[in-house]
Formats: C-alpha cells, sequence, structure tokens
C-alpha cells in the first residue's frame, strides 16, 4: 500500500530507518493516525475517547476537511438524523 518493500517496512517498524519524508502523509493516511500520533505516539483526547474505529475514522477524515466543509458536513449529518 505504501509502495516499499516488506523489509523496508520492518526496518520502519524496528527503528533502523525511517520513511522518506514524501511517504509520510501516505502512511499516516494508510495507519489512520496524525502526525501528532507518529512524532509522540501519543493520541488526541478525542481520538482516545471514540468509542469505534469508525468514529475516529470519521474523526481524522472531518479534521481533514476545510472549515467550510465542516459546516456542511455537521448539516448532512443533522438532515440524516431526522
Amino acid at each position: 500500500m505504501l509502495g516499499v518493500s516488506e523489509n523496508a517496512v520492518t526496518q520502519y517498524e524496528s527503528g533502523r530507518s525511517s520513511p522518506r519524508r514524501e511517504r509520510v502523509p501516505a502512511l499516516l493516511k494508510i495507519l489512520g493516525k496524525s502526525i501528532n500520533w507518529l512524532l509522540t505516539g501519543e493520541e488526541p483526547e478525542e481520538e482516545v475517547k471514540a468509542q469505534t474505529r469508525q468514529e475516529q475514522a470519521i474523526l481524522i477524515k472531518a479534521r481533514q476537511l476545510s472549515p467550510e466543509s465542516q459546516e456542511i458536513l455537521l448539516r448532512m449529518i443533522d438532515a440524516l438524523k431526522k
């Protein structure tokens, strides 16, 4: 999924090497994690409180939207609740 060998992933996991800077956004997307998690190992409190993987995924994706798109998303959610 990342476009690297299995050996490269093993190197990343063991700390013997790091992914190239241009691969980091794809890696974060694949893992469903934030840059903060990658750098600190800590999850934002809201994500820790999320009840399901689906709820976490929704939260992460909503954060990637522009403020205008977030407002549209909120209106869509309200419409779906009716």
